[in-house]
């Protein structure tokens, strides 16, 4: 190459881009996504102080599929008016519902409306809305490029369990809601501003009839099906981690602590798989992801737990779990094209919240009844096996590739 030759596409996309992938990475580590790293730590907490029973926490997840119902709507704005915008407006308001949570009365009423409340609004701190942001920007690098962004979430990831886990310790449940709140406002609200760049602020129009038409489309449906189905039993094992782990053996801090390995190996799944799927057929990599993942929630069944076989296990898990945040993004893309990605995005994530709370229910119904979480482990592997052939009956992409 001489110095008149021009950089090549993918240099000159990252050129002219890299600070929104900046600026994604801190907004989907302080937004919403990252509470289901700590969540099961306010389980015990609330349970000793209200009495209340983990199934009556865990049915605060049915709020999440009201918010999920709303997702697709939701989506159609992001694509109308921009991810910088519905961004900056939904940071305050996720800041506001944290605060609000930490001023909870003893009220499950109070706590399913804040819970309700929460993926409302944070749908706008998630990946709905940034990978938007970073998919209108990039075209030759996508895979990587929607992997980069998610580098805040491993940080977070590692830290925000211990740090948690700390404030809990010394100023109680109140403090970790409290400390949620203040990395929205101080953090993830002015990194939407790094989103500011063409083709990110301003999205297109997306008209009522093509949405409707999207929801009988056999690549949305099958996709749907595949990542509900792979993220639905992880979110609802995940929300009940802590107890799991330490009704096994482990102490509370050593549990605490496993969080840190998941989210690091969420990070090696976002980052695997993203360096991947530009290269390879990206349903087959799916497919192994998610099987990886079943293995951990197999594993996690065992009567009791070493350190060392639990992080084993919860490497798996965050393998599959970090590949599903690019593969949906990306398949989107591939299959449909960036015009309704968002709109697509919203379809998915309702699937995703009816998964979710439902397999939250399950599994924490599952120890209220049977006293023992080994059931729902189990169930969970076998669903995770069924979304795996599902990423298989994607089939070919389609040719020529859509771009708008």
């Amino acid at each position: 190459m001489t110095t008149s030759d021009p950089p090549s596409p993918r240099i000159e996309e990252w050129r002219s881009n890299w600070l929104v992938v900046v600026g994604s990475a801190l907004g989907i580590a302080t937004g919403m996504g990252v509470f289901s790293f700590v969540s099961s730590q306010f389980i015990l907490p609330l349970q000793a102080e209200f009495g209340w029973s983990r199934t009556s926490q865990s049915l605060a997840l049915n709020a999440q599929i009201l918010a999920g119902l709303l997702a697709p709507a939701f989506g159609l704005l992001v694509d109308r008016f921009g991810a910088r915008a519905i961004a900056a407006a939904c940071f305050p308001l996720v800041a506001a519902t944290y605060f609000g949570l930490a001023a909870m009365p003893n009220s499950l009423a109070a706590f399913y409306g804040l819970m309700l409340a929460l993926p409302m609004f944070g749908m706008g701190t998630a990946g709905i809305v940034f990978s938007r942001a970073v998919l209108a920007c990039f075209n030759q690098s996508r895979g990587l490029a929607l992997a980069a962004s998610r580098l805040g979430v491993a940080v977070a990831g590692v830290l925000l369990p211990i740090m948690c886990y700390g404030t809990i310790a010394r100023f109680g449940w109140r403090g970790g809601y409290v400390l949620l709140g203040l990395l929205a406002l101080l953090v993830g609200w002015p990194a939407t501003r790094l989103l500011r760049r063409r083709g990110v602020s301003r999205g297109g129009n997306v008209s009522l009839s093509g949405f409707v038409q999207l929801l009988r489309n056999r690549h949305v449906l099958i996709l749907c099906g595949a990542v509900s189905l792979t993220l639905g039993p992880i979110v609802g094992i995940i929300g009940q981690l802590q107890p799991i782990l330490s009704g096994k053996g482990l102490a509370l801090q050593a549990a605490a602590a496993l969080g840190g390995v998941l989210a690091a190996s969420i990070f090696a799944g976002t980052i695997l798989t993203g360096a991947l799927i530009d290269r390879v057929w990206a349903p087959l990599i799916g497919c192994l992801f998610t099987i990886a993942a079943a293995c951990g929630c197999l594993m996690l069944s065992a009567e009791t737990l070493s350190v060392n076989w639990a992080i084993a296990a919860l490497a798996l898990i965050g393998l599959g779990q970090g590949a599903e945040i690019d593969l949906a993004g990306f398949m989107i893309a591939r299959y449909l094209g960036i015009e309704q990605l968002a709109a697509i995005f919203g379809i998915t994530i309702t699937a995703i919240s009816i998964a979710s709370a439902l397999c939250g229910i399950a599994v924490a119904a599952c120890y209220d009844h049977l006293a023992t979480y080994d059931p729902a482990l189990i169930a969970g592997a076998g669903l995770l096996v069924v979304a795996a052939i599902l990423y298989l009956a994607m089939g070919r992409y389609p040719e020529p590739e859509l771009e708008k």
